[in-house]
């Protein structure tokens, strides 16, 4: 399936969740009980030791309906849309935030935010918007790319890509190697098309063996129903009916977004 027919077909369903250019299946909101613990209502303040974490995704700020947003500790500088023109200040950034006008790219920052505070780790979240909804061809692709370029740019230390797809691009493959090349961490979703990716490859998460395949589960014989799996996928987590800001979904984008949170507290709390 090519990737423009991955987006339209995502777009006509009742998931939540992201592919390489389109929202991954699967990851809808439920009523379960499961959920974090409050996030600190303290701004956060940057500095020469930050930790930058690239939330290449949907945006950030969604409805009303998401309460806590404020909390998140996004980076002051470095936020950028790929997408449009609609950004905000009102999360107190000097480089203004692309809005979320779905939610996914919300409740993905909201969990690496959660899971990277524990150990009191000095980072921050800049905003890369690649996903829009209407766009055509390959134009969340070319986003995705720019986005990945981008972040490199900035030198951010890691890459949470809760999305995907199963057309390979040279063009993002490139990209995804130069950002690991220079030292960046990449993480990205092992996708929810319930294949064995050995056999049916899903990117970015197989764009270059050292990218951090998360699959949904707390392992691969106790996995969900709708996870990919297979020796490519490189970490498990619960990525099942998880609560942010007042919303729960489902899928390998939410198992993600754990990881790369948990990674980052790992990181600190080895370094001490």
């Amino acid at each position: 399936m090519s990737k423009f027919w991955t987006i339209m077909c995502l777009i006509l369903s009742l998931a939540g969740c992201w592919e390489s250019g389109r929202p991954l299946k699967n990851s809808y909101k439920t009523t379960a009980k499961h959920q974090f613990e409050s996030v600190p209502s303290t701004k956060y303040k940057a500095s020469k030791k930050t930790t930058i974490i690239a939330v290449i995704d949907t945006g950030f700020g969604a409805d009303d309906t998401w309460t806590g947003q404020e909390t998140a500790h996004l980076c002051k500088f470095g936020h950028k849309n790929f997408v449009d023109s609609d950004n905000s200040l009102k999360f107190g950034t000097k480089d203004p935030v692309p809005k979320d006008k779905h939610g996914h790219g919300t409740h993905m920052a909201g969990i690496i935010d959660t899971y990277a505070k524990r150990t009191n780790e000095s980072f921050c979240l800049v905003i890369l918007k690649y996903y829009d909804e209407r766009g055509w061809g390959n134009e969340n692709l070319n986003h995705t790319v720019e986005a990945i370029q981008y972040a490199r740019q900035i030198h951010a230390d890691y890459i949470n890509y809760s999305g995907g797809g199963v057309q390979k691009s040279q063009a993002e493959t490139e990209a995804v190697k130069a950002f690991i090349d220079s030292g960046g961490t990449f993480v990205a979703a092992a996708g929810n098309e319930k294949s064995n990716t050995s056999f049916f490859p899903y990117y970015p998460a197989q764009d270059d063996e050292r990218v951090i395949s998360v699959g949904n589960g707390n392992d691969e014989n106790h996995r969900a129903p709708s996870s990919n799996y297979g020796k490519k996928v490189k970490r498990w987590e619960n990525g099942v009916e998880v609560q942010m800001y007042n919303h729960r979904m489902t899928g390998t984008s939410q198992a993600a977004a754990i990881a790369t949170g948990k990674i980052v507290a790992e990181k600190n709390k080895s370094c001490k």
